[in-house]
């Protein structure tokens, strides 16, 4: 009987094999359908050691959830640590350009610091030339007239 049953159900499975649009593919899921029904068909385990089985993966994931999270910290406080680094940097940034740019008043301030010395010399040279010129005609009055 076992025979006939299997003859049966291979001339089955040629016809729909045939019939078929794509054979592989029908073979294929026909491959994983035998997996499945020697799977069931064979001895398991108690449900307690696949409970303890999934209770060990959750566990695994947890573990890796948690180092994940840790690297995520990690992460974060390199990202601050970048972020202060650039901060300073930026202020170091402008420190520099303020003193540039006081380095730049500072010569503007010595270039007029210096026009206002050659004016004040040419002034005290107008004094000194002015107070000879009074010091000639004080002494010499008749010239003056």
């Amino acid at each position: 009987m076992s025979k006939v049953l299997n003859a049966v159900q291979h001339a089955a499975m040629e016809r729909e094999t045939r019939l078929h649009p794509n054979p592989s593919l029908w073979h294929e899921a026909q491959r994983v359908e035998a997996s499945i029904v020697n799977w069931n068909a064979r001895p398991h385990t108690t449900l307690e050691q696949a409970i303890a089985r999934c209770e060990t993966q959750i566990r695994e994931c947890e573990q890796q959830a948690t180092e994940r999270a840790a690297q995520l910290e990690t992460l974060k406080a390199q990202a601050a640590d970048a972020a202060q680094r650039l901060t300073a940097s930026e202020w170091a940034r402008d420190a520099h350009r303020n003193r540039l740019d006081a380095l730049e008043a500072c010569q503007a301030l010595s270039q007029k610091v210096s026009h206002a010395e050659q004016e004040l010399d040419s002034l005290r040279a107008q004094l000194h030339q002015a107070l000879r010129h009074a010091d000639v005609t004080t002494d010499n009055p008749k010239e003056t007239r």
